[in-house]
């Protein structure tokens, strides 16, 4: 019976590549010096259990030799309640995600894009480096990686910047799904950057993936008349925006969630030309970094119609700001922890549950009607990306990588 495997550390924006590994006998020797974070087993067992022949003597009866190897390999049970235990960190990564997503439309009402974008950062930035504190790895990493991981941090604090600003001025749920469609673009860039090749599978996930794009923007050209549920309520017209700003905002706020789409995965095509040569929460850092100095400068002498930034007028206000921040660095620790317990398949499972609770607190809690079109395209997009990483996942061989998150 297989052991449970260990995948890959994620990124901190959390992009989806596992390696699995079959631990359930090993004859190799233990590993000398345990530090290295990356490859180290996911479950500790002993010298004498992760070697089954170690310490065993080449000479001398044979029952006796017999009688002193394990048993048997870790129970059926054990086997079980790790792979439950990941698919629940998974959900909760989903959840954690999904609860800052709909945080960042509520304090879109109030306060300016890069603002909100400069709180999550700083509080991920700090975050981080008090995770690599922790875990005892330099948060600025090796020199000979650092100017990947600086290109690396900078396009997720785009991705990131274009992906709230898609959250706040169009549905959650819809935004939610049209930066679902990473993982097309991710195989493209592969194939692009890395020379991975292109499968056909490849270029049909991508095409499904703009035709659900493409259901859930509903172009008027192709769309002319509503087929919604209800009437969609505008997230602006609710906040109070001017009628005229809506004509041009929809179709910006699509491409700003496709823009993040594909800067999120030129991120994670650049963390898995990293490789194993930085932690995991050295990627956070610098992720945090990069987004605090571009939102930084960015709310400052950009400022949207929510005005200048501005210091938060009440406690929850701040409340709200700091827990954008906390659940983000959250879904990001959940995410790496249960792609190492769970299996790829499942795990996909799960982290399609984003797309569910956007639709969910949009329809709860700010009062959106999605169309029709757009639950079609949805399912489209998720059905499809869940199985590009199922496949993914089976044809890739063993390498560094990262569980897809925000940025």
């Amino acid at each position: 019976m297989p052991a449970p495997h260990a995948s890959a550390p994620s990124s901190g924006d959390g992009s989806s590549t596992s390696s699995s590994t079959i631990a359930a006998v090993n004859f190799a020797s233990p590993s000398k010096g345990g530090g290295d974070h990356e490859s180290a087993p996911l479950l500790s067992y002993p010298a004498a259990e992760r070697n089954p022949y170690h310490a065993i003597p080449t000479t001398g009866n044979a029952a006796a030799i017999s009688a002193r190897r394990p048993s048997a390999a870790p129970s059926l049970s054990a086997h079980v309640t790790t792979e439950l235990a990941g698919l629940i960190c998974m959900a909760l990564s989903a959840l954690f995600f999904s609860v800052m997503s709909a945080l960042v439309k509520h304090a879109g009402f109030t306060f300016p894009t890069f603002e909100v974008v400069f709180a999550r950062s700083v509080i991920q930035w700090m975050l981080g480096v008090i995770g690599c504190w922790w875990v005892g790895v330099p948060s600025l990493g090796p020199k000979e990686v650092r100017t990947l991981l600086v290109m690396r941090g900078s396009a997720g604090a785009i991705g990131l910047g274009a992906y709230f600003y898609a959250i706040i001025h169009m549905d959650l749920g819809e935004s939610t799904v049209i930066f679902f469609t990473g993982p097309a673009f991710t195989a493209l860039l592969a194939h692009l950057v890395l020379g991975e090749p292109l499968t056909r599978l490849d270029i049909l996930s991508i095409v499904a993936c703009l035709t659900g794009v493409t259901l859930v923007a509903r172009p008027a050209a192709l769309f002319p008349e509503p087929t919604s549920l209800d009437d969609p309520t505008s997230i602006m017209a609710m906040a109070g925006a001017p009628e005229p700003a809506l004509a041009w905002q929809r179709p910006t706020a699509i491409f700003a969630a496709l823009l993040g789409a594909v800067m999120s995965s030129c991120a994670y095509v650049l963390v898995r030309k990293v490789g194993r040569g930085a932690h995991y929460l050295i990627h956070v850092v610098y992720f945090g970094m990069a987004s605090t100095a571009l939102s930084g400068v960015l709310m400052v002498f950009a400022p949207d119609e929510r005005g200048p930034a501005r210091w938060p007028a009440t406690l929850l206000e701040a409340t709200v700001l700091l827990t954008i921040g906390i659940t983000a660095f959250g879904g990001q620790v959940l995410l790496n922890k249960g792609l190492q317990l769970a299996r790829a398949g499942p795990g996909v499972l799960m982290r399609n549950l984003d797309v569910v609770f956007a639709f969910i607190f949009g329809i709860t809690l700010f009062d959106e009607r999605p169309f029709v079109t757009s639950i079609l395209g949805a399912i489209l997009i998720v059905r499809t990306t869940g199985a590009h990483r199922d496949w993914e996942v089976g044809r890739a061989p063993p390498r560094a990588g990262a569980g897809r998150g925000r940025g």
